[in-house]
């Protein structure tokens, strides 16, 4: 917001030199000052909102990192307690994904 600020204040000190001629009218004058703020609001606000999608995208993905590494742990376990050679019942596989589903979501809110 400063660097925003700080331009429009220089396009208002060279819109002032550029506006003394007399063959301007006041009122042509004000409406022009009024809208040489309109287009660098736009840029501000379109890059504002580029860098919230970025800062979004990279949470997301790392919150989906940490997703990905906690059940290929929680399988990886699995497995390592089984010797490789059990099967779950889907009854057992969706017990056992709500169980880890809420250890996951715990130690994401606590983030």
């Amino acid at each position: 917001a400063c660097l925003r600020d700080e331009f429009v204040a220089q396009l208002e000190e060279i819109f002032q030199e550029r506006a003394s001629s007399p063959r301007f009218s006041a009122t042509a004058k004000e409406q022009a000052k009024q809208q040489i703020r309109t287009p660098i609001e736009w840029a501000f606000e379109n890059h504002l909102y580029t860098w919230k999608l970025h800062l979004k995208k990279a949470s997301d993905e790392r919150a989906m990192h940490e997703l990905w590494v906690h059940f290929t742990g929680v399988l990886n376990r699995h497995l390592a307690h089984s010797g490789h050679r059990s099967c779950l019942s889907q009854t057992e596989s969706q017990a056992l994904f709500e169980e880890e589903w809420q250890s996951y979501e715990a130690s994401y809110r606590t983030r």
